[in-house]
């Protein structure tokens, strides 16, 4: 697992975090409320994520907001039908037992990570999240979703949110204004310098996720534009902190891991 995500991690930025904003370590969603003001959206604080169904003008402004930052085309935000939202309640538990099978630690880094799952019905998009509202998440479920896509989903937007975290307390991204435009992982389309390195350090999770689960059919689907990407990152590396770069160098082993495993060099393979 990269060490971005890694439990011990984790635990240790959102305890870094409460302590400077509350003095102390304990209630890093409370934390957060009081960090984030001006959020509409109360984050919630109990132990797992907070489901909501509900949308309320708050929650529909957030996601429609994410989908503009996201340079996504404009949709609507619909309430997900009641069989929709059981649904997607029973498969979130299913697909958080199933993260702890891909590493025993990551159903803790999303307890702690993701205080809020607002679920909506949003065509074209899967989910997002925002750097300037931690802790809250959106996703939105296709219904006959499998509990593998839905732990796909939910190891996306905790990624993003153990990165936000990172690059608030040890920055990941150097303060040069004039940034490239690099290939993203997730899009295989040209984006911004960080959001394509948010994309890389997702995908290279899911890969993780895929590759831990036996299916690399599926893994395989982010591993091209994944090496695509850390190829650009590796010729640009000034724009990345010390942090960032151990980084880089992470998302390049799990690219050179998965071609071993592609030529069967499995005595190189660790597992994620």
């Amino acid at each position: 697992m990269l060490s971005v995500l890694e439990g011990d991690r984790v635990v240790e930025n959102t305890e870094r975090l409460a302590t400077v904003i509350t003095g102390s370590p304990n209630g890093y969603f409370a934390a957060l409320n009081r960090l984030q003001r001006q959020l509409p959206i109360k984050i919630g604080n109990a132990d797992g994520p907070q489901l909501r169904f509900d949308l309320d003008d708050a929650a529909v402004e957030f996601i429609t907001r994410g989908i503009t930052e996201d340079e996504l085309p404009p949709t609507q935000v619909r309430t997900l039908s009641h069989e929709a939202a059981a649904e997607a309640a029973d498969y979130h538990q299913r697909a958080m037992e199933l993260l702890a099978t891909v590493h025993p630690t990551l159903p803790l880094s999303v307890r702690r990570l993701v205080g809020t799952v607002l679920f909506a019905d949003v065509a074209n998009c899967a989910g997002g999240s925002s750097g300037d509202a931690l802790g809250l998440v959106w996703i939105s479920p296709l219904r006959g979703w499998s509990a593998v896509r839905y732990a796909e989903c939910l190891c996306h937007e905790t990624t993003h949110q153990a990165l936000f975290l990172e690059d608030m307390l040890t920055p990941v991204f150097s303060s040069d204004s004039e940034q490239p435009l690099v290939v993203s992982s997730i899009r295989g389309t040209k984006r911004p310098y960080e959001s394509a390195f948010h994309a890389a350090v997702v995908a290279a999770v899911v890969v993780q996720m895929y590759t831990a689960l036996d299916m690399p059919a599926l893994a395989a689907g982010f591993v091209d534009g994944l090496a695509k990407s850390v190829a650009e990152f590796q010729i640009t590396p000034q724009h990345l902190t010390a942090r960032g770069r151990e980084l880089l160098a992470e998302l390049a082993g799990v690219v050179t891991t998965v071609a071993d495993i592609r030529t069967g060099h499995a005595d190189s393979v660790r597992s994620p």
